[in-house]
């Protein structure tokens, strides 16, 4: 049945981490602004029409629904696995489906990808409300002349070839050439300023418009994935080929649950939300299901996971079965670890813009 209230984490995946026995005992919540506090899984992990609307005619199908509908598969796994021995070993592909469906429906996919794109947005922002985007772009310098000129002299060239310039003239495209090398040596040496410092003023209004657009993007997107696969088959595979057992958790308060639901260590020791790793570095996974196991799948030898780890990786919050001072000083750790690897070339952006790299100089 559709409603407005939508869970990204199961609540019978939460009532592993419960306070007390029955469906409506509590977990108890630790949260990134220091606040600690017990609450039912009806409302934690949810958020009204997070996945869609409700549905217009009796016949639509909603993602709602189609969430609703994997959870009738995947939920009498995660109860065998409360019940199973410490040790035993798990079907890797049906742990992959758990891994992978738990984790992309998630708020946390959805809100450290639309952050990260934000945060670009913002720095770009900053940069073009500061009425001298052709100095931050190194323009007039060196390093920035030559890169201006290579885009040039590709974007000429491409036009030549796929435009009505290639059949012209071998002299008509020389030209097109030279005079496509003056503006940019124009640009290059400082000459379009003033133009160029305008533009980023004038863009403002448009990069507000694209940040406003960035969630309801994300949720369009995750969406149609979700509706087309509730479990991705290529995240299933990569998981599926694993070697996955029980384990009983490190820590003597019992397993937690972050808010990316799952958890990846990589072959540096880096350790994120599983949907945030560099998958050709991983090996080890981590679902923690209840309390007191935790479903662990190694490409090679790996440690355990720990719940320090947990709770950097996750967003914003993370989950227990009680309330203590060790796991509330795990709280300032929260977010410690990246949320999602953007990649050495796109994260290195980000602070090439701050700092003022982007130029070379």
């Amino acid at each position: 049945m559709a409603c407005k209230l939508q869970h990204y984490i199961s609540q019978h995946h939460q009532r592993g981490f419960t306070d007390g026995q029955g469906a409506k005992a509590p977990v108890w919540v630790y949260r990134s602004d220091g606040k600690v506090f017990r609450t039912g899984t009806a409302g934690y992990g949810a958020s009204n029409y997070f996945y869609s609307d409700l549905p217009e005619h009796p016949d639509e199908v909603t993602v709602d629904q189609k969430v609703t509908e994997f959870e009738g598969v995947i939920h009498p796994w995660i109860s065998q696995l409360r019940e199973a021995e410490i040790g035993a070993p798990v079907d890797g592909a049906r742990a992959g489906s758990l891994v992978t469906h738990l984790s992309v429906r998630t708020a946390f996919l959805r809100d450290s990808v639309g952050g990260a794109t934000t945060e670009m947005l913002d720095t770009m922002g900053e940069m073009a409300a500061s009425g001298h985007l052709a100095t931050l772009l190194g323009i007039g310098t060196k390093a920035g002349a030559q890169v201006i000129m290579d885009a040039a002299n590709k974007q000429i060239e491409e036009m030549i070839t796929k435009t009505e310039l290639a059949s012209m003239p071998t002299q008509v495209q020389d030209l097109m050439r030279t005079l496509g090398q003056l503006m940019a040596l124009n640009m290059a040496a400082g000459g379009m300023n003033d133009e160029i410092n305008a533009l980023g003023i004038q863009s403002l209004g448009m990069l507000e418009t694209v940040k406003s657009q960035v969630q309801p993007t994300m949720r369009e997107r995750l969406g149609a994935s979700l509706m087309d696969q509730p479990a991705p088959l290529k995240h299933v595979e990569r998981l599926a080929a694993l070697d996955w057992v029980l384990e009983a958790p490190l820590d003597t308060e019992g397993a937690i649950l972050p808010d990316c639901v799952s958890v990846a260590r990589e072959s540096s020791g880096r350790v994120s939300g599983y949907m945030g790793t560099r998958y050709e570095q991983m090996i080890a996974v981590a679902l923690p299901v209840s309390s007191d196991r935790i479903l662990v799948g190694r490409a090679d030898a790996a440690p355990s996971f720990t719940n320090a780890e947990m709770a950097a990786s996750s967003h914003s919050a993370f989950i227990s079965n009680r309330k203590s001072d060790e796991l509330a000083s795990l709280i300032q750790t929260i977010g410690a670890s990246p949320a999602i690897d953007l990649g050495d070339e796109q994260s290195g952006l980000i602070a090439d813009l701050r700092s003022g790299r982007i130029h070379g100089a």
